[in-house]
């Protein structure tokens, strides 16, 4: 899967947690982060941080909300500055 497509995936996960809050269970978009998470894992085998990441058993939404928020910005990050840039960033959009 496409990085850009992931993001898109983790951006409209996050949307939908917004309102959402304890004790609501989400047992369904555990396998999703899980999934993304090993998309991720498969797109960028090269880096330490993102192989560190574990899948989860369960998860409340708030919980949720930090992990798919986390892989969002941690992917973002990978795409703005690839290792062959030396520290030279490009836009998302361009």
């Amino acid at each position: 899967m496409k990085d850009d497509v992931l993001i898109r995936l983790l951006q409209d996960a996050n949307h939908a947690l917004e309102g959402v809050g304890f004790p609501v269970e989400t047992p369904n978009l555990v396998p999703i982060y899980n999934a993304l998470l090993g998309a991720l894992k498969a797109n960028h085998q090269g880096q330490s941080y993102v192989q560190a990441l574990l899948p989860v058993e369960s998860a409340g939404p708030d919980e949720l909300r930090v992990l798919f928020g986390q892989l969002r910005i941690l992917l973002e990050s990978l795409i703005e500055t690839p290792p062959s840039a030396g520290g030279m960033t490009r836009r998302l959009d361009g």
